[in-house]
């Protein structure tokens, strides 16, 4: 691979989920790599991966319960650490949940979830992609 950006133009899967992760966002942080330690852009992705499927439960299990407070903290966590490794449009949307979730009028957060899993799947999904190949 020849970089991230490369990557979402020439991989055809992840091609197919257009603006999924605005990949200049990690490559912004090749500058705090040092040098000889792991991928520092790598652990980033394999943590989100290991890390976001607990907090998008939580916004399912929130929507489900109406319980606007948990939807509040689960959709802000997640949407912080989105927005921090590219994934743009999740954040928006996780954004959404959390104004929802702060007002306490989940009436549209259905749908708004439905959307919100769709775009998660993406970004999961171009992230292992990602790992699968070398990041320079």
């Amino acid at each position: 691979m020849k970089g991230a950006t490369a990557m979402q133009h020439d991989d055809p899967e992840v091609s197919t989920q257009p603006g999924a992760i605005d990949w200049s966002v990690l490559d912004s942080m090749k500058m705090f790599q040092q040098p000889g330690k792991p991928d520092l852009r790598k652990q980033l992705m394999s943590l989100y991966l290991s890390s976001s499927p607990e907090l998008m439960q939580g916004i399912r299990n929130s929507v489900a319960t109406l319980d606007g407070q948990a939807l509040m903290h689960a959709a802000h966590a997640l949407k912080s650490s989105s927005m921090s490794l590219g994934a743009t449009t999740l954040s928006e949307q996780c954004s959404s949940l959390e104004q929802l979730g702060r007002a306490k009028t989940l009436d549209n957060a259905p749908a708004l979830l439905d959307r919100a899993e769709t775009e998660f799947a993406a970004v999961c999904s171009a992230f292992r992609q990602a790992l699968d190949v070398d990041v320079p």
